[in-house]
């Protein structure tokens, strides 16, 4: 499996294309993004680095292409993807101006990144801190039934889990449920 994917794009031939070099495993948006380089093709005509990819392309009409790896550190690894259907598009000029976008880029899919490392980390507190209140329910119920300490309802729960294959979680959550069902009859 590919670990590239196109985050977003400006319509379905550019998307087709990145895709195409995804599957292939070749082409100048991937060079560019593992090595961190610049890769412009200026005609596809005569281009010969990545040959699968690059009859595809004259396929569907490009006939040039510009790539600039983004910073790995920052974004994961990624690249900024132009695609013109004229040959010789992308001059020093067009070179300077794309890579002050993806600098551009760079930043906001770091933030994006941050972000998403972020609610993630939130999920996982939140499940955790689920986790811990349906153990301590389920650890009053059984010193409630039985009489016992805390720690001895929690070793309680542990035996039972692996005695069922299961984690301590979800037999603390079949206790509550079971409880809560039978307090309602």
């Amino acid at each position: 499996m590919c670990p590239f994917h196109t985050p977003a794009c400006t319509g379905g031939l550019a998307l087709t294309l990145d895709e195409s070099q995804y599957a292939l495993g070749e082409g100048p948006c991937l060079q560019a993004a593992r090595a961190t380089t610049i890769e412009s093709v200026s005609d596809m005509a005569t281009e010969s680095r990545w040959p699968g990819w690059t009859v595809g392309a004259l396929g569907a009409g490009v006939r040039s292409s510009l790539s600039i790896g983004l910073p790995a550190r920052a974004t994961g690894g990624g690249a900024l993807n132009l695609y013109a259907t004229d040959p010789h598009v992308f001059d020093a000029g067009t070179v300077d101006v794309a890579q002050v976008f993806a600098s551009y880029a760079t930043l906001a899919m770091a933030n994006d990144h941050l972000n998403d490392a972020q609610v993630t980390l939130s999920q996982h507190v939140s499940a955790a801190l689920d986790s811990e209140a349906v153990i301590e329910q389920a650890k009053g119920i059984i010193m409630g039934e039985r009489r016992c300490t805390p720690e001895q309802a929690f070793a309680g729960l542990t035996t039972m889990a692996r005695d069922t294959n299961r984690t301590v979680r979800e037999v603390a959550h079949a206790i509550v449920e079971h409880t809560a069902e039978t307090a309602g009859q």
